[in-house]
C-alpha cells in the first residue's frame, strides 16, 4: 500500500517510490548523490551497504520510468547501480539518465561513463552517447545523442497567454519534450508537453512565476 510522501522524509533499503501523471521526485543520497525522478514512474530503493574493500554500494531497481542521475566520484559512493529488467548500469563518478519499460532499458550519459550490462553482453557508454538493452539483454552499440535546443525564448519577463515558447530546431529530432513548473527544480506543479515544432503555446497558463525547459527527443527516444 503507497502512502503520500512529504518533503524532507526518510527513505530506508527496500521503500518503493511512485510519481504520478504530475508527479516528481528528488531522493538525496548520504554521500551526496542525487537521483531525479521523472513522471509516471516506479522505483525501489534496494540496498545500500558495504562491499569486501568496505566502498559503499547502492543499488536503485527502476521498475519503468526515467531517471536522471548524479552519482558522486570517490568517498562513500564509489560504485552506483540503476537495475532493470533488462540490464544494469553502474557507474562511478558521473552523471547519466535511464529509462525503462517491459520491452528495454534506454540509457544516456551526459558526463563520464556508463558500463551497460545486459544479459548478452556489455556496453561502456561514454558522455554525449547513449545505447539500450533489448528484451533479449543485448546492447546496442553505443550512438551520439542529439545537441541541446538553444536559442530558447522568452527566458525572463512576462508571458502572453498567446505568446509561444520558441527555440532553434534540432537536426535528427522528430519532436520535443516541453516541461514547465513553478521552481527552478521543475519539483513543483509540473507539466510535460510535446510537440513535433520548435514551438509551443503553453495551454491553461496560469498568472505567476513559471520556468520552463525543452528536451530534443530522436525517433528512438533518446533525449
Amino acid at each position: 500500500r503507497m502512502s503520500k510522501a512529504n518533503l524532507g522524509q526518510m527513505l530506508v533499503a527496500h521503500r518503493y517510490v511512485r510519481t504520478g501523471s504530475r508527479g516528481a521526485a528528488l531522493l538525496a543520497l548520504a554521500d551526496g548523490s542525487v537521483l531525479r525522478v521523472s513522471s509516471r514512474t516506479l522505483l525501489r530503493i534496494g540496498p545500500i551497504d558495504l562491499d569486501a574493500q568496505l566502498k559503499r554500494r547502492v543499488r536503485i531497481k527502476l521498475v519503468y520510468g526515467y531517471v536522471s542521475t548524479i552519482a558522486q566520484a570517490g568517498g562513500m559512493g564509489l560504485v552506483f547501480e540503476i537495475i532493470t529488467r533488462t540490464a544494469v548500469a553502474g557507474v562511478r563518478g558521473t552523471h547519466f539518465r535511464v529509462a525503462a519499460n517491459q520491452g528495454d532499458t534506454r540509457l544516456e550519459t551526459t558526463e563520464g561513463a556508463v558500463a551497460l550490462d545486459g544479459k548478452n553482453g556489455s556496453a561502456r557508454v561514454n558522455a554525449g552517447h547513449g545505447s539500450r538493452v533489448d528484451g533479449s539483454g543485448t546492447p546496442e552499440p553505443p550512438r551520439k545523442l542529439l545537441a541541446s535546443p538553444a536559442r530558447l525564448r522568452p527566458t525572463f519577463g512576462a508571458l502572453a497567454p498567446s505568446v509561444p515558447l520558441t527555440w532553434r530546431a534540432v537536426p535528427g529530432a522528430t519532436t520535443y519534450r516541453v516541461q514547465v513548473a513553478s521552481d527552478a527544480e521543475f519539483g513543483r506543479n509540473l507539466q510535460t508537453f510535446h510537440t513535433a515544432t520548435p514551438r509551443l503555446t503553453v495551454p491553461g497558463l496560469v498568472r505567476g512565476k513559471h520556468f520552463w525547459r525543452v528536451m530534443a527527443v530522436d525517433r528512438d527516444g533518446f533525449v
